[in-house]
């Protein structure tokens, strides 16, 4: 559970399916939105009608939640692929990039380590290629924040992949070392 909204605070459940959707936030205090950025600002507010049915600005918060039928809302998951590690929110795409980017490594994958306190990753090589692992972790702290950065990375031959050929994350969160 998360709990019930705040004082002058409007929630709403976008798209329910069997009872879950993404939670939409209103609030005095909500920002305006992106500074100079309106295409962030049509992808993460939505006009929806609020308590007293007039049409308000809503802030998409990318959690996945249920409503019990007392109110309280229950956290079922996100909506995109952004976690928190010890307090501070990463988004694990931003991580896998910076991986790829190096010169040796041909696909990457990043998931929570099982305490969940860190980030653990896994990497695929280029044909030919040599990298050691405190390598990529030492190429990795130089383009993200020190939270973002892997605390293990594991070569791998190959990938685990689901049955439509995308990276098994579950796997790989198996595979993990907390």
């Amino acid at each position: 559970p998360i709990g019930y909204p705040c004082a002058h605070t409007q929630l709403r459940i976008d798209a329910a399916v069997c009872g879950k959707g993404e939670l939409l936030a209103a609030t005095p205090a909500m920002m305006r939105g992106y500074w100079a950025r309106p295409d962030l600002d049509a992808i993460h507010f939505v006009e929806a009608a609020d308590d007293a049915g007039v049409p308000r600005r809503f802030y998409r918060t990318g959690d996945i939640v249920r409503q019990g039928e007392d109110g309280l809302l229950y956290f079922s998951g996100r909506a995109d692929r952004q976690i928190k590690v010890r307090g501070v929110r990463v988004e694990l795409d931003e991580v896998e990039l910076a991986l790829a980017a190096h010169p040796s490594v041909s696909e990457a994958a990043v998931v929570p380590t099982p305490d969940g306190l860190s980030l653990a990753s896994f990497v695929v090589l280029k044909p030919r290629a040599s990298v050691t692992s405190r390598d990529l972790i030492d190429h990795a702290s130089r383009l993200l924040s020190p939270h973002a950065v892997p605390r293990s990375v594991t070569v791998l031959a190959e990938f685990p992949r689901t049955g439509t050929d995308k990276i098994d994350r579950t796997v790989l969160r198996e595979r993990a070392i907390a």
